[in-house]
């Protein structure tokens, strides 16, 4: 399929919050939400969205979804306005949205859900119902009631659902929540092939070790605004964060062959007697050729090493450097100052 590009232009939209005076019961105030969100989706690429919880994640995918109508800016899908100030929200043919938890309630099965969300789209047709529950692996189980599925086959229910119509850009909030680690993996799986497929796909979670190991692209949330974007070592280069690897080896530890390569040594210890292992910060620009040699001159010098393993930075500790949030802090509750926004848009705020 050809996928359509998804591109916002300075999205912007707060959350009301009740705020009566003496005269005004009814008076609101603004509250959090995400403020000059400017960004475009490249085709068939899982992007993952991450910030501390209250960063306005859910917000924007509500937003570009098309059930919150944006103060500011606008969101297109290639030349075609999909949400934008003063536009009535309403959901689009072209993006599909998967909440972050459907408890499925009532009687029914799988494929009388979504024949009557088919039904309401005005697209009845059997055999793509059937080729969809073969692609998110719920076939065997389409007629079965939907109070024994499993969280696991309600979260491809879920999933199913937004692939209705076939939608360019897949919206999904923290799809793996409640999966246990297999089906987590499973899912994974699935959300690469729909990737394959063309599908462009926005995804959310705060199991940010298991969204570590399948996006294609990161997109760092703060204070409802963006503070990183691109593929995860663009990001880890604008950040700073150095890279590094391990080395390990026989006999004593070879630091002088490292220094002399220009490397900083961060850590050192002796694994057990006759061990050496030790981690090495790597110079912006240090390419494998240089890794070659080093590793040429640790076997000159009587200190072959039989590990070493460049350390990747993982998400959590991307986000950390990225909001200043301590790694401990990443993905818990965040006291209310930090959900608003790192600056004043439009005036002071109430």
């Amino acid at each position: 399929m050809a996928g359509r590009r998804l591109e916002l232009v300075g999205l912007g939209y707060r959350h009301r919050l009740h705020d009566p005076q003496r005269f005004k019961p009814w008076n609101t105030r603004p509250g959090a939400g995400i403020h000059d969100i400017t960004f475009s989706l490249p085709t068939g690429s899982i992007i993952g969205l991450i910030g501390a919880n209250g960063a306005g994640k859910t917000t924007l995918m509500r937003v570009i979804c098309g059930l919150y109508e944006p103060e500011s800016g606008e969101a297109r899908l290639d030349s075609e306005t999909i949400a934008a100030a003063g536009m009535k929200p309403q959901g689009h043919a072209h993006v599909g949205f998967m909440p972050e938890q459907v408890s499925w309630p009532g009687p029914g099965t799988p494929r009388q859900v979504l024949k009557s969300l088919s039904t309401m789209r005005g697209d009845e047709s059997e055999h793509d119902l059937d080729s969809l529950f073969k692609l998110v692996g719920l076939s065997s189980r389409s007629d079965s009631p939907l109070d024994s599925l499993s969280q696991g086959m309600r979260q491809r229910l879920s999933l199913a659902a937004a692939l209705l119509g076939n939608p360019d850009i897949l919206v999904l909030d923290e799809p793996l929540n409640a999966l246990d680690p297999v089906a987590q993996i499973a899912f994974q799986g699935l959300i690469r092939q729909l990737a394959q497929r063309g599908h462009t796909i926005l995804v959310s979670s705060h199991m940010l070790a298991e969204l570590d190991r399948f996006v294609d692209r990161i997109l760092v949330l703060h204070r409802g605004q963006v503070i990183g974007e691109g593929e995860m070592a663009e990001v880890q280069s604008a950040l700073g964060l150095v890279d590094s690897m391990r080395f390990s080896g026989l006999g004593e530890a070879p630091i002088e062959t490292f220094i002399s390569a220009g490397l900083a040594v961060e850590t050192s210890r002796d694994c057990e007697v006759g061990h050496w292992s030790l981690t090495v910060d790597l110079p912006r620009g240090f390419s494998q050729l240089q890794v070659t040699e080093l590793i040429s001159s640790l076997a000159k010098s009587g200190n072959p090493p039989y590990l070493a393993e460049k350390l990747n930075h993982n998400l959590a500790e991307i986000l950390a450097a990225a909001t200043g949030l301590s790694p401990s802090d990443v993905g818990l509750e965040v006291d209310d100052h930090l959900v608003i926004p790192l600056a004043k848009f439009g005036g002071e705020e109430e």
